[in-house]
């Protein structure tokens, strides 16, 4: 396991049980997986694998330009991640108290005014006399 490196895609067989190791700092500390073998899918295609952590900027629209160019890479940040974990947590909070008070959520079709890629789920229609789509 000694050539094992970040970005690589793997897949770990091994015997789930109880944890041996009582660590307060070990955040799931009631199992543990005893590895048994390690198989690894792909490797990084460039040695140069970014560190999201460790990233240093000079200013934000630097980093806010970055971040979004490296999407897949940049949200496995924690802090960004947690960002949008809240704002999930209080889209939920929201849902579920409208539901819980007896609203309907519906889904309502929009007028868009540039067809979909692909034009999937989507109709031309006349909107006082221009061209627009009803996307689903």
């Amino acid at each position: 396991m000694a050539d094992l490196c970040r970005e690589m895609a793997v897949t770990i067989t091994g015997k789930v049980g109880d944890a041996k190791i009582k660590d307060p700092a070990v955040y799931y500390n009631t199992i543990e997986l005893a590895v048994q073998e390690v198989r690894v899918l792909s490797r990084p295609t460039t040695a140069e694998v970014v560190d999201m952590n460790a990233l240093k900027f000079g200013d934000e629209e630097t980093l806010l330009r970055f971040k979004f160019d490296n999407r897949q890479v940049t949200l496995r940040n924690p802090r960004d991640m947690g960002i949008l974990k809240v704002q999930s947590t209080i889209a939920k909070a929201f849902a579920d108290f409208l539901t819980d008070n007896g609203f309907t959520q519906i889904y309502t079709p929009k007028i868009v005014s540039e067809g979909a890629e692909g034009g999937a789920n989507v109709f031309k229609m006349d909107y006082f006399g221009k061209q627009v789509y009803l996307a689903a």
